[in-house]
């Protein structure tokens, strides 16, 4: 996905905002991480629940787990 789709699909008026987050300055809202992460085929609820669950702040989140087509009904 190019760095203005998902400026788009956060709703930022250009990449240069999106571009930001991806080097760590600044951070998107909870909705524009939702609506990114809904875009790139992923549940948002999936994300959020593995984040707060994780057994330490340097557990990775698995991407894989949270893809829409493995999302439990």
């Amino acid at each position: 996905m190019t760095t203005v789709k998902m400026a788009q699909f956060a709703d930022v008026r250009t990449r240069k905002t999106y571009e930001n987050w991806e080097k760590g300055v600044g951070s998107p809202t909870v909705n524009q991480f939702i609506s990114m992460a809904t875009a790139c085929g992923y549940s948002a609820h999936s994300l959020i629940k593995q984040y707060i669950e994780r057994a330490n702040h340097k557990t990775e989140v698995n991407y894989d787990e949270a893809a829409l087509s493995n999302e439990e009904s």
